[in-house]
């Protein structure tokens, strides 16, 4: 089973509600599709093998100072694919590349919504997370102090 960390967010309401008026056919980021697609910002990508001592190694060279806000700077495709999410940026700095949350898969439709109005959101960071594909979370600690 592949594994991967990330940072668990919830979405506001506001993004939820624009979320549910999405096409239909697209496979929504919202845990009912499978229990790994829920909203999170990739830390470390998938991968087969990922035990205790990867979380910590990870964990502690990715995240030298725990981010607790993520800001939605664009809307867009995710890197050419039919994924599509908000991109923005943590409030610390650290080695994550490109955050984003992937919000749906068009499975090559065209978008029919846009959330670029949620450009400027600040979103509150829960947890870092080991999440399994097709398993959902397997390990969490708290982000907020």
């Amino acid at each position: 089973m592949k594994k991967f960390l990330a940072l668990t967010i919830n979405l506001p309401e506001k993004i939820k509600q624009e979320l549910e008026k999405t096409n239909n056919n697209f496979i929504k980021y919202n845990g009912k599709e499978a229990p790994h697609k829920i909203p999170h910002i990739t830390i470390y990508p998938p991968r087969e093998t990922f035990d205790k001592k990867d979380w910590n190694e990870r964990a502690e060279n990715k995240l030298s100072k725990k981010p607790s806000i993520f800001k939605v700077n664009r809307f867009g495709s995710l890197y050419g694919t039919t994924k599509y999410g908000l991109i923005g940026e943590l409030d610390t700095k650290n080695h994550v590349d490109k955050p984003h949350i992937t919000l749906f898969d068009t499975r090559g439709r065209k978008p029919n919504r846009n959330f670029s109005k949620f450009n400027g959101t600040e979103i509150p960071i829960d947890k870092l997370v080991m999440i399994g594909k097709n398993k959902g979370i397997l390990r969490e600690v708290e982000i907020r102090d």
